[in-house]
């Protein structure tokens, strides 16, 4: 826990020394300064790429076939923007409940509306973490036959997500049957969505700690500049 001292060519590093003392209380800091830091970088990002909406602090403009590998949460609706949309996770675990792709649900997604076509059989749906290798063994389910031969506009549950949901043992990242609906209507029917990417709180506190060895502790020098302490 006590703070580090080394000599680099008779420079004393870290930097920036704090009063605390505490190691572990920088690293805190810097990883907050940095997550802060986080929304300017997003919107120089999509500066850089020739994106411009209000949007541009919180979100990214991501491709549907790289919807698969990302993480954060949908920021569309059918209805429009939001900052509560679906967690991509959660779509994942939908596709593997039901054994489909991305691509298939895109492709068949006025069948598969149709909570007649769910799998009698549903795959494990998983964490929904990203994986390199799909194990897909089921068709997502078919319409027809004698006792189905077309899909009904008004059917109780589309997409069967209330089914989904009800099926597992536990939840899907806060996500209820209303969202999941809305968000497969989403990445079935636009070729760009906006997403709020997911960055785990060991990325920012990674950070900091390595700007805590070189630098120090970002606050206090912060706070020194102003004058402040």
């Amino acid at each position: 826990p006590a703070f580090p001292e080394y000599h680099v060519d008779g420079t004393v590093y870290p930097l920036v020394d704090t009063t605390a003392g505490a190691f572990a209380f920088t690293i805190l800091t810097n990883a907050v300064v940095v997550g802060l830091a986080y929304p300017l970088a997003l919107a120089a990002l999509n500066l850089a790429s020739g994106t411009t909406s209000p949007w541009m602090f919180v979100g990214r403009k991501l491709d549907w076939r790289k919807l698969p590998g990302a993480h954060g949460r949908l920021l569309e609706t059918p209805a429009g923007r939001t900052r509560n949309g679906l967690d991509v996770d959660a779509l994942r675990m939908y596709l593997r409940w039901r054994g489909i792709d991305l691509a298939t649900l895109r492709e068949r997604a006025d069948e598969l509306r149709d909570p007649a076509t769910l799998p009698e059989e549903p795959n494990p749906p998983t964490d929904g973490a990203v994986r390199e290798e799909e194990a897909i063994r089921t068709d997502g389910g078919a319409v027809g036959g004698p006792e189905h031969d077309a899909a009904p506009a008004d059917y109780d549950d589309p997409w069967g997500a209330q089914a989904f949901l009800d099926d597992l043992d536990g939840g899907a990242y806060g996500t209820d049957a209303a969202k999941l609906r809305g968000g497969l209507d989403v990445v079935a029917e636009k070729e760009e969505l906006w997403i709020s990417p997911g960055i785990p709180f060991i990325v920012p506190v990674f950070l900091g700690l390595i700007v805590a060895i070189g630098y120090g502790d970002l606050l206090f020098g912060l706070l020194a500049a102003l004058g402040l302490v």
